[in-house]
């Protein structure tokens, strides 16, 4: 069953999108479609935090996604979208080893389409890339076991 506490946007209904992606700053280079900010799978993590500063726990989610998630056993790419600055994504790339899609959305054009968690805690969304819908959402941790938990589930359907 669904969590119906994590139905931070219904499954089904469209992923919001910022007016334009290009416009929003992200590293390791932008992007200007969701295809692009999916490298091209079939399915996205978007991980979304509302605070302006690299938090330790978004810290440890995105470190933990890109050291541990094994993203080409599920045809699913990871990006997070934050109010982190493009120079405090250049860092955690540096010294956490995360090389996946990171954009800067300082002026909450897009963050602001997307409900999350008030206290800044970590979301996720699981985006299928070609319809552009929620797969599902997930505000509680451990964010990368349930995200995985419902890939798996996804792939025996």
């Amino acid at each position: 069953g669904v969590d119906v506490s994590d139905e931070l946007l219904k499954a089904g209904s469209p992923l919001p999108l910022p007016p334009d992606l290009t416009d929003l700053p992200c590293e390791p280079s932008a992007v200007g479609s969701l295809d692009a900010l999916a490298a091209d799978c079939r399915r996205l993590i978007l991980i979304v935090s509302s605070q302006p500063m690299m938090a330790t726990r978004f810290r440890e989610t995105l470190v933990d996604f890109a050291l541990r998630f094994r993203a080409k056993d599920y045809d699913a790419a990871v990006a997070a979208v934050s109010r982190v600055p493009p120079s405090g994504y250049r860092k955690l790339a540096r010294k956490g080893g995360v090389s996946f899609n990171l954009v800067s959305d300082e002026t909450s054009s897009w963050l602001s389409r997307l409900p999350c968690d008030a206290g800044g805690e970590p979301c996720a969304y699981l985006v299928d890339v070609p319809s552009k819908t929620i797969l599902a959402s997930f505000r509680q941790q451990p964010l990368l076991a349930r995200v995985t938990e419902r890939l798996l589930k996804l792939a025996a359907e």
